[in-house]
C-alpha cells in the first residue's frame, strides 16, 4: 500500500475545462486537437499516445465531447506516464486544472486555475493511471468508456 508521503509520480495530469464548440476541427476529433493544441503551446510537444519511448500520454475522452451543442467539457490528460498505479496511488499524480477559451484571433488560450485543484483531484480518483504500452512494445489506444460520467464535474462544484 502506497504511503501518504511517497514521491509524487513522474508526469501530470492535464484538466481542461473548455466549451466543446471552441475547439477547432472536426467534433470527432476533439479530445486529440485540444490535447496536441495544450501540448504544443505548454510544452512545445506533440501529444504522445501512440509512440514507443519512454514515456506516454493517455487521455479520458468525455461524454458529449462531439455535441454540436455549446456544452463545457472537463478533458482530462495524463501526460509523461511511465507506470500504471492503482487508486490507492493516486494522491501521487500531480493535477494540473486549466480553463480554456478561444480567442478572437482563433487561438486558444489556457488558464491555469489552481484554486480547482483539490475538488478536481477528489472527483477524478476513479479516473485510471494506467501506462498502456505493452512489453512488445506497442500501445492499447484509449476507450471513451473508461472515463465516468461527467454529470457531476461541474463549473460550479469544481471552481
Amino acid at each position: 500500500m502506497a504511503s501518504e508521503h511517497q514521491e509524487r509520480v513522474d508526469g501530470q495530469r492535464v484538466c481542461i475545462y473548455i466549451s466543446v464548440q471552441s475547439i477547432p476541427g472536426s467534433p470527432s476529433a476533439r479530445p486529440f486537437t485540444l490535447g496536441e493544441i495544450f501540448c504544443q503551446i505548454q510544452f512545445g510537444r506533440e501529444l504522445n499516445l501512440y509512440e514507443d519511448s519512454h514515456s506516454i500520454d493517455d487521455l479520458h475522452i468525455p461524454g458529449g465531447f462531439d455535441s454540436e451543442n455549446d456544452v463545457k467539457r472537463w478533458f482530462v490528460y495524463d501526460l509523461g506516464v511511465r507506470q500504471t498505479l492503482d487508486s490507492s496511488e493516486h494522491h501521487r499524480i500531480l493535477h494540473e486544472p486549466y480553463r480554456g477559451c478561444r480567442l478572437d484571433d482563433g487561438t486558444l488560450k489556457f488558464v491555469p486555475c489552481p484554486q480547482s485543484r483539490e475538488t478536481l483531484t477528489r472527483y477524478l480518483k476513479s479516473y485510471r493511471w494506467v501506462d498502456h504500452r505493452t512489453t512488445d512494445g506497442t500501445t492499447h489506444s484509449p476507450q471513451q468508456h473508461d472515463t465516468p460520467q461527467q454529470q457531476d464535474i461541474t463549473e460550479q462544484n469544481i471552481a
